[in-house]
């Protein structure tokens, strides 16, 4: 009997040593009038108060919401269960604590009363605080941006397709008194507009996706007989008046697919019209045919300047060009290819090159079997 007390005694010396020198605060206090009736030190350190002055103290002294600990305090009595919850305490010298606190019903000196473990989650609060504020600042950043390249279009379009409706108007009112260099002057026109508007729909259309604010719409879209032959024949024109051959290749077989109309025309009105751009000479290719996985894949392929290889790593940034610089021969913004790469991901599709300087390139992008029918 008398080991069994002496074990005992020893045991408790031990939790004691263990409650006194515990990292976090802990309280314990009774029931129903919330009087602190111990403390460890780490509690003292917290708040700022001597063992006589907070031992005695109502809970209510130190928190900021009186209500919550009463229903908190009362559930737990009734209920007799472990409960976990966040408050808002202060300590002696006013200075608000974020706590997360781990409580239950213990027996204390016969009484049964509440233990609770506090633990500061002060700076965990004010980080979720501040990613939150940075959070709602990207958003307005972005919708004021995405308003703004908004405006912009309007305010560039506007102009712009008055400008090349009266070209057009003049240029067919004058035609047959135009020489050759007049007529070539007026294609510039046409043209340089046209580029521009271009310019703009890609940047607006960049900055939605980059914001998450491109609305898409997956339906039925006829791969073979609609897109691609509507970019053949948009483009035909281009490519015979650089003397290139430029062919469809891909048999008796339609192609229909699950994906979003605009920006799947998009992203192979881009791959066409660079393969058509930066080929001065030979060919380019579109190729539909299906793998031994029974997956969709369209190449475009060309005969042009290519890709080296260490710049393909780079190949899908938004404004990059291989050819920099206001020496460059070829024209363009550099974001035609990130918004391909943007295009694909949004349809779940991926795209492959294989392409070496001066020997052309061929882009492939794959349609899994579940998204072709």
């Amino acid at each position: 009997m008398l080991r069994k007390n002496e074990n005992n005694r020893t045991e408790n010396t031990d939790y004691r040593e263990l409650y006194e020198n515990a990292h976090d605060p802990i309280l314990i206090y009774s029931l129903p009038d919330l009087v602190i009736l111990d403390a460890n030190n780490a509690a003292f350190k917290v708040y700022g108060y001597d063992r006589n002055e907070l031992i005695g103290l109502s809970l209510n002294n130190l928190s900021t919401d009186a209500d919550a600990i009463k229903k908190n305090s009362k559930k737990l009595s009734e209920e007799k269960v472990y409960m976990k919850f966040e408050t808002v305490h202060k300590s002696k010298s006013g200075k608000l604590i974020d706590f997360e606190v781990n409580a239950t019903l213990f027996n204390y000196k016969g009484k049964l009363v509440i233990l609770a473990i506090h633990r500061d989650i002060t700076k965990r609060k004010k980080l979720e605080e501040d990613l939150i504020n940075a959070k709602i600042k990207a958003e307005k950043s972005d919708r004021l941006k995405s308003e703004f390249l908004a405006q912009m279009s309007h305010e560039i379009r506007t102009p712009v397709n008055t400008m090349l409706s009266f070209t057009s108007l003049l240029k067919s009112e004058l035609y047959d008194m135009l020489d050759e260099d007049q007529k070539d002057s007026f294609s510039l026109i046409e043209s340089g507009g046209k580029r521009l508007i271009r310019t703009v729909d890609s940047l607006l259309t960049m900055a939605q996706i980059q914001s998450g604010n491109y609305e898409i719409k997956k339906e039925e879209v006829d791969l073979s007989n609609d897109i691609i032959r509507s970019i053949y024949e948009s483009y035909k024109p281009t490519a015979e008046s650089k003397n290139l051959e430029f062919r469809v290749i891909k048999g008796s077989e339609n192609f229909k697919v699950i994906a979003d109309d605009y920006s799947l025309r998009q992203l192979f009105t881009n791959l066409v019209d660079n393969a058509i751009k930066y080929t001065d000479s030979g060919f380019v290719e579109i190729r539909m045919f299906r793998d031994n996985s029974n997956d969709t894949k369209v190449t475009v392929k060309d005969s042009g300047i290519g890709i080296s290889k260490e710049y393909q790593s780079k190949l899908f940034t938004p404004f990059s060009q291989e050819d920099s610089g206001y020496s460059r021969k070829y024209e363009g913004s550099g974001m035609g290819l990130a918004l391909v790469k943007h295009y694909c991901e949004i349809n779940n599709l991926t795209i492959s090159l294989e392409s070496n300087k001066n020997k052309g390139a061929a882009f492939t992008v794959t349609f899994p079997e579940k998204n072709v029918f």
